[in-house]
């Protein structure tokens, strides 16, 4: 049986470790510099105490991150890209890349009302834990813990897969809409 907890600062680089590893094919990942991302991890939501973690054995095995999106993320994001710009123009460079950029703004604008509200920003678990109930034991834990929630709670997807969006469903999440390949879900508490 896993342990579920609120996450550490000596926790952050297997955290860091397991998201880029399982977000590997996110835009963001793919741009982000790792010790930037550490750092926004360790001050945002380590310290904030709004990430939790599925232990194992001592290992992480999954991981949930909530939060409202805030000024914050936009100083993390253009201080990521700043400095990796060389990175981040060579990736830039690929057409499927900008249709992706394109489609995530475009997303985040016409979402743009959900996203200073309560979000699951991410929710993961390893490969060879998957479809075990951890993913729904750190549900319910932010749920039951002392973190202030709102009435809702959101989650968007980064795709329309299927199993993901019916995990949601499962764990009380009603679709509010589709856009850009991205589901937009709520949950009410």
């Amino acid at each position: 049986m896993s342990l579920i907890r609120l996450a550490t600062d000596t926790d952050s680089d297997e955290i860091i470790e397991l998201f880029t590893s399982i977000f590997k094919d996110d835009l963001f990942v793919k741009l982000t510099d790792r010790q930037v991302l550490k750092e926004f991890i360790e001050t945002k939501y380590i310290l904030g105490k709004q990430c939790f973690i599925a232990l194992e054995k001592q290992r992480i095995i999954g991981l949930i991150v909530l939060g409202k999106f805030d000024d914050a993320h936009f100083i993390w994001i253009i201080k990521s890209l700043l400095k990796n710009f060389k990175k981040v123009c060579e990736i830039l460079f690929k057409i499927e890349n900008l249709v992706s950029l394109f489609k995530l703004i475009a997303y985040s604008i016409i979402n743009y009302k959900y996203t200073k509200r309560c979000n699951i920003k991410w929710i993961c678990v390893v490969d060879d834990c998957l479809r075990k109930g951890i993913g729904t034991r750190l549900i319910n834990e932010f749920q039951s813990s002392a973190i202030q929630i709102e009435s809702f709670v959101y989650v968007r997807t980064l795709s329309d897969n299927k199993q993901n969006i019916n995990f949601y469903l499962r764990n009380g999440f009603q679709i509010i809409k589709y856009s850009f390949g991205r589901v937009l879900l709520e949950r009410k508490y």
